[in-house]
């Protein structure tokens, strides 16, 4: 085995955070097999899709679940969070969970 490759040139003081997260989401791909969930589900996903996908509308959800919500946010996935796009996928985001208290009353 190869030695583990860590920031010892400082390359960004989150490199080993970055890195952790990286090895987990490598390992839950590898190991987690998703399963078809009979519930209606929320997808808040970017509008311009930068990246090749089978299913532009949907992102491959579709086969698990029963019903897919598409919200659509202004900019491409790695722009959302950013200011002003940031600002409706919080109201669309408050707007379902506004939503789903009120239905559990």
């Amino acid at each position: 085995m190869g030695k583990a490759v860590g920031n010892e040139i400082g390359l960004d003081e989150n490199f080993d955070v970055i890195a952790k997260v990286i090895g987990a989401h490598q390992k839950a791909i590898i190991n987690y097999k998703i399963e078809p969930l009979n519930k209606e589900i929320f997808l808040f996903r970017a509008e311009k899709v930068t990246r090749y996908l089978n299913d532009f509308e949907y992102l491959g959800w579709k086969p698990y679940a029963k019903k897919v919500n598409v919200f659509r946010i202004d900019g491409e996935h790695d722009t959302i969070f950013n200011d002003p796009i940031n600002k409706k996928l919080a109201i669309g985001l408050q707007s379902v969970l506004d939503d789903g208290a009120k239905a559990l009353k």
